[in-house]
């Protein structure tokens, strides 16, 4: 289901098939890689929690994606930030990043040496990547279902690449909201989170603050879905008791939806009025502006959204170590036009993403490795997870933008 450069340790899938289908991003530093959870999220069912565990140096975090959240005693309202009624109350457009601040960038695909010249030269038909280790022979694949008058429950348990323990998925539907047709046929919205553990949420926070937060949305509860993946089995088993306490509110998760939300773990706040604005929007990909506070100043959080152009490898640079940045590059806080709704950008981040489920469907995924630069014999240096969905997008006809009017905020980190 996620692939990479990094060995799938563990994956527990919880899958509570009630139509909030939550589907858990991927983390950056140490934690998960979402790749090919995309092709997923048209077919999954109900609440849904699935658990993956990566290892290794390589083991990436997207920036994407979800909705709004509020502390466990700390009330993060839409009121607290004006968010509802300004584009960024108690944030100021002119306080943005200092010039010293890094742009995210990408590890080389082989380690720089004295022997570098020696090494084989990866590429996409033939990566430096170790072999997925076989499936455990000695864990079978068991299933059992309940049923009651309203409610289906189905439990799994797979083998996993390498893994002694076997992998969990738990799903839950609500067959009395999934029989309504119009919660099927009209704006049903996937709002997937991908989170490493309990860190993950933020100081203060657990999943409870996420269904507090996805609960707040100004949007139908008969219409979303909500699908989560995680490489905590701790958490696997928080979430399974709280989709049996929300199903009672969302059907389940399956083709059928029009719109998928990516939102980050610890983004915190997000404006009730943000999900239907964007269903309603008609454009493909659209994320709003994420906001964080750095030494007392609020921040453009996401450096993963931006339109322009970054620097082109060399071709005296194509055996060498070769660092990408930028080279004419606006972020979302720097457009030119802020009075416009909606502006054109060339990659997007994943602290709050909305993709028309049809984007999705037609394979436009997040790459798992660097697209840009990328030959049959040679693998890429630039463009990978969210960098380049836009790429692969803009192939197929599609477009992307960017909210600089509504923003979000994504909890303290520095």
């Amino acid at each position: 289901m996620m692939s990479g450069d990094a060995a799938t340790v563990t994956q527990h899938s919880l899958y509570i098939s009630s139509r909030m289908a939550k589907f858990v991003r991927s983390q950056r530093a140490g934690k998960l890689n979402r790749p090919g959870i995309i092709l997923a999220c048209t077919g999954l069912m109900g609440f849904s929690l699935w658990t993956q565990l990566r290892v290794g140096p390589q083991a990436a975090e997207p920036t994407v994606r979800f909705v709004r959240l509020e502390g466990e005693d700390t009330q993060h309202t839409e009121n607290d930030l004006n968010l509802a009624t300004t584009p960024k109350p108690a944030i100021t457009t002119h306080q943005q990043l200092p010039a010293s601040t890094p742009q995210a960038s990408h590890s080389s695909s082989y380690e720089e040496s004295d022997v570098k010249k020696e090494l084989p030269v990866t590429s996409v038909l033939h990566p430096i990547t170790p072999e997925q280790p076989p499936l455990n022979p000695n864990v079978a694949f068991r299933t059992k279902s309940a049923e009651d008058v309203s409610f289906t429950e189905y439990e799994e348990e797979f083998p996993q690449h390498g893994k002694s323990e076997p992998g969990r998925r738990y799903r839950i539907e609500n067959r009395n909201l999934i029989i309504q047709p119009d919660n099927r046929e009209k704006d049903s919205v996937l709002i997937m989170c991908v989170f490493n553990n309990e860190d993950s949420w933020g100081d203060n926070r657990s999943v409870v603050d996420f269904f507090k937060l996805v609960g707040a949305f100004d949007y139908p509860a008969s219409k979303i879905s909500i699908s989560l993946l995680t490489s905590s089995p701790l958490e696997f088993d928080r979430a399974k008791v709280l989709f049996k306490t929300y199903i009672q509110h969302y059907p389940q998760l399956s083709t059928w939806h029009q719109h998928v939300v990516w939102v980050d773990a610890d983004v915190s706040v997000i404006p009730p009025h943000l999900l239907p604005k964007m269903a309603r929007s008609g454009l493909d990909i659209l994320m709003p502006i994420c906001y964080s506070m750095f030494r007392g100043k609020w921040i453009n959080y996401d450096q993963n959204a931006w339109v322009g152009q970054r620097i082109v490898r060399p071709a005296s640079h194509a055996d060498e170590h070769f660092m990408p940045g930028p080279l004419r590059v606006k972020l979302l806080d720097q457009v030119d036009d802020k009075s416009k709704p909606f502006t054109p950008l060339d990659s997007v981040g994943g602290t709050m993403l909305y993709v028309r489920a049809d984007v999705h469907r037609h394979g436009v995924m997040f790459p798992m490795h660097y697209v840009i630069g990328s030959e049959w014999g040679r693998e890429g240096y630039d463009g990978i997870e969210t960098e380049g969905l836009c790429y692969t997008a803009h192939f197929l006809g599609f477009k992307c933008w960017g909210m600089f009017n509504e923003s979000i905020q994504h909890t303290d980190e520095f």
